[in-house]
């Protein structure tokens, strides 16, 4: 879960807020982060949860594998992780 808000961070311009909730759908309860950041880029959408996928954060340190690691963990606890993109 530190990765994807480093993440979201990382991302995101310097003084924007980045959200973060909790909310029960059903039986599930969803963690929902949401940054205001440049967003990603739709040939990457496919790929956002593979080892080394790096997006517009191209001038900022890393090697691509934080969502990556993440999506291990989320499933590893038999859970899921997606990305959903907002109208704006």
């Amino acid at each position: 879960m530190l990765s994807i808000i480093h993440n979201a961070a990382k991302c995101s311009l310097r003084g924007e807020r980045i959200e973060i909730g909790t909310y029960r759908e059903g039986s599930e309860v969803r963690i929902q982060i949401r940054d205001m950041g440049l967003g990603v880029e739709s040939e990457l959408h496919s790929r956002l949860f593979q080892p080394f996928q790096r997006g517009r954060s191209q001038g900022k340190s890393g090697l691509g594998l934080g969502l990556y690691q993440t999506k291990l963990l989320v499933e590893a606890n038999r859970c899921r992780i997606w990305r959903e993109a907002s109208g704006g």
